[in-house]
């Protein structure tokens, strides 16, 4: 059944929409109302959540996987169901699955791969140390984020997964590709199966697909058993030797074989960054891989019913040998069947009683105690701590982990719950937001940014908190923080002010929010006196509020200074052999002296220069006696 947008989930989640679907599961995109903040909702498949214990393995397991904190791990913040909707809540990222990555580029860089390579399994080191097995590592299950951050999904939940009766053909061909030999058979998992799976992926970073393929999940699954695959660097010449090394000794057919730990596999991923041509060196020398023969009922927790009678009927004569064999084989046990029952019946107490290990994580103390009582194991609580997901006074982990099946009673160490840690939230306010996220996660809270405009406080002081100073919040619960962006620039649309008289334009200008600047003043042949002219900036332009707009004022058409050459004949009577000359232009309503000075009369004919504009007159005085006038002209067509 699909979720609809709106439907909410223990009155806290809102989900928004569906944005991908599993085998087990289909993943909602929504939103915690009270922490006011997107999360991945997991809800287990209707098939799925009808089985009870299937249901309760995947609660204790879910919670478990919630007890890890690490960088490259999606955070799991809850586990919950309403009604027969069994789902958690996880940690939401913007962002691509590695397999879109590598079907969108192919092969990715020798850097890429190491980096996120080294983020896998700095993940797996963290929880192979809390004793939790991924056993579904598969690029589907590696989030790359949009800043570039490897982070594991689905962790704990592929092991409630590999605990139920599923055969391969059950089974999505992307997890199969991924699957350790040691899975494939149906035996024992542990670390290094996670190990073998990442060697897988590494193995489809350098070269772009998986070691193994085939029409059907059986004959991949086949593969992972009996054969070696293709060099990666036949397939792509571009990777390193080192890390080529490492892939092959991830891929070990025999666990003994590969790393030991997913530490000693970082450390290999850092040192081939640093040292490309290093050749890890991955099984001793000449062995070789003997070929697996497959039971019937190994093949059985794999091949559908069709299969099994197919594969049977294309056995050679070697294999009939084989059955042949086989057939002694049950023989034998069929008398050994007999003598242990002969045996039950004669000596009960020479068989061994077998004790299972009750699975008593996220139970509380007192339940778990009778459960351990019952089976006559006795237990001790090694430590407490926090949790955010476990209840106070119930069982987080315990050690052997349940189900495990013992020949002796052993103690069983328990971890148990303190419940959710408390923070008391500090005062953030008119803080550095630098300072202030470092202080909150230094306490073990979570942050969040809001940036907002303000006139007063500066850029980077946060504003306001939310929860606020003093509140008591869970351990890693999300803080707002909202943070100055200084004043809002407020965009202004520059007013056409071209051709208004100065004041007027100024006026406009300021009315609009903005400043008159430089002021200048030009000739035009049509524009009137007073009236702008130019603009520094053209209208309709977007500016940002007090912005300084540049006028140029018009000075009216230019009127241009003229000059006139004046020739002043002898003016002198008879004998008169020198006397004082003064000229004066009258023009444009002013009088101007071109020449007033003692003359002599051999200096004649006089030649001045007379400048003006329009029009005017030149009078000629001897010893202050006018002698005559002329009218001139300075404009061009007087001239």
């Amino acid at each position: 059944m699909l979720l609809q947008p709106g439907t909410m989930l223990n009155n806290r989640y809102e989900i928004m929409e569906k944005i991908g679907s599993g085998g087990m599961s289909v993943v909602y995109k929504a939103k915690c109302t009270k922490l006011q903040r997107f999360v991945a909702v997991k809800v287990l498949r209707e098939e799925y959540a009808q089985d009870l214990e299937f249901v309760k393995r995947f609660k204790v397991e879910a919670q478990s996987a919630a007890s890890l904190s690490h960088g490259n791990i999606v955070n799991i913040y809850d586990v919950g169901n309403e009604g027969s909707l069994h789902f958690i809540v996880m940690e939401y990222l913007e962002g691509k699955t590695l397999k879109e990555k590598i079907l969108e580029k192919g092969v990715l860089e020798e850097g890429e791969i190491l980096r996120v390579g080294a983020a896998i399994a700095s993940a797996l080191s963290h929880a192979h140390a809390n004793h939790i097995i991924h056993r579904d590592i598969k690029p589907q299950n590696i989030i790359i984020t949009n800043d570039g951050k490897a982070k594991v999904a689905d962790f704990g939940i592929a092991r409630v997964s590999s605990d139920a009766t599923i055969a391969v053909s059950e089974v999505t061909s992307g997890s199969v590709h991924y699957m350790a030999p040691e899975q494939v058979r149906g035996g024992y998992c542990d670390e290094k199966s996670d190990i073998y799976s990442l060697g897988v992926l590494l193995y489809e970073m350098a070269v772009g697909h998986p070691p193994f393929d085939a029409d059907t999940a059986v004959t991949v699954a086949i593969k992972h058993l009996n054969e070696t695959p293709p060099s990666p660097r036949e397939l792509n010449p571009e990777i390193s030797c080192a890390l080529e090394s490492i892939i092959q000794k991830s891929m070990e057919k025999k666990p003994m074989n590969r790393y030991p730990t997913a530490i000693a596999l970082l450390e290999d991923l850092k040192r081939a960054k640093d040292f490309p041509d290093t050749f890890i060196r991955s099984k001793a020398d000449g062995e070789t891989y003997e070929t697996v023969m497959l039971s019937t009922g190994q093949m059985r927790h794999i091949w559908d019913e069709n299969e099994v009678m197919e594969h049977a009927e294309g056995r050679n004569k070697k294999a009939e040998t084989a059955i042949m064999a086989a057939g002694a084989v049950a023989a034998l046990l069929i008398v050994s069947v007999i003598m242990f029952f002969v045996l039950r019946y004669v000596n009960q107490d020479l068989i061994a009683k077998e004790i299972t290990v009750p699975a008593v994580e996220g139970l509380e103390l007192e339940e778990a105690k009778s459960l351990l009582q019952a089976q006559g194991l006795p237990y001790l609580v090694t430590s407490t701590e926090y949790s955010g997901t476990v209840p106070s006074n119930s069982v987080i982990s315990q050690l052997p982990k349940g189900l495990t099946v013992l020949e002796e009673p052993v103690q069983v160490q328990l971890v148990l719950s303190k419940g959710q840690q408390m923070i008391q939230v500090p005062d953030v306010q008119r803080v550095n937001y630098q300072d202030a996220r470092q202080q909150l996660e230094d306490l073990g809270l979570r942050t969040s940014l809001q940036n907002i405009h303000h006139d007063t406080v500066p850029v980077g002081i946060v504003i306001e908190q939310y929860p606020g100073p003093g509140r008591s919040i869970p351990f890693q619960t999300e803080v707002v923080l909202k943070v100055s962006q200084g004043r809002e620039v407020k965009k202004i649309k520059v007013p056409d002010v071209q051709g208004m008289k100065e004041a007027d334009a100024v006026s406009a200008l300021n009315g609009s929010g903005l400043k008159v600047g430089n002021v200048s003043h030009a000739f035009h042949d049509t524009v009137e006196e007073g009236r702008v002219i130019g603009m520094s900036t053209s209208a309709g332009r977007e500016v940002e509020e007090g912005f300084e707009i540049d006028l140029t004022i018009s000075r009216g058409k230019e009127v241009k200074v003229l000059s006139i050459p004046i020739t002043i004949n002898d003016i002198f009577d008879g004998e008169q052999t020198q006397g004082t000359v003064k000229v004066v232009l009258e023009a444009d309503g002013q009088e101007t002296i071109l020449l007033n000075r003692v003359v002599l009369a051999e200096e004649f004919p006089l030649r001045i220069e007379a400048r003006g504009t329009g029009k005017g007159s030149v009078e000629v005085y001897l010893d202050d006696v006018a002698q005559y006038q002329v009218e001139i002209d300075f404009s061009t067509e007087g001239r």
